[in-house]
């Protein structure tokens, strides 16, 4: 992979609420072979929760599926929620998994596309990196961001 260019990944460890089945089966196996090539290796979660204690909770759930990695590697969430939220309700979801990571220890980042950026949450209440999710030649998001794709 580093002969390729490639300069780092983030796996998908899991989305929603602990369940076995919402473990992604390839964390691991991925997490293993990233790592033996040297690159760094990050991990995200597809959160649905619609709450704040059920966002504490996926993210209690998302830090149990990371802990074997036993490293800190840095997060990201995305979230994809079921049923419509106010922004600043789903602002506040996001903030309040992406602050139990934290405290953690991790590095945390919210992905999330132009369109999420613009009308379903407040990313600027945030203190975390953006990562924006455009496929376009530039990136037309007017607000701050760490990471474009």
């Amino acid at each position: 992979m580093k002969g390729t260019g490639i300069h780092y990944a983030i796996l998908r460890s899991s989305f929603g609420s602990p369940d076995p089945s919402q473990v992604d089966n390839q964390f691991e196996n991925n997490y293993k072979g990233t790592r033996v090539t040297g690159i760094p290796v990050g991990a995200y979660h597809y959160g649905y929760a619609v709450s704040e204690i059920g966002a504490r909770h996926e993210a209690r759930f998302f830090l149990d599926t990371i802990k074997a990695s036993n490293t800190k590697i840095p997060s990201i969430t995305t979230w994809r929620t079921m049923g419509t939220l106010c922004r600043q309700t789903l602002t506040n979801v996001i903030k309040a998994f992406c602050s139990e990571v934290e405290k953690a220890g991790y590095y945390v980042g919210v992905y999330a596309s132009l369109s999420w950026l613009d009308s379903k949450f407040y990313p600027d209440q945030l203190p975390y990196d953006i990562w924006a999710a455009q496929y376009f030649t530039e990136c037309q998001y007017s607000g701050q961001y760490g990471m474009w794709q």
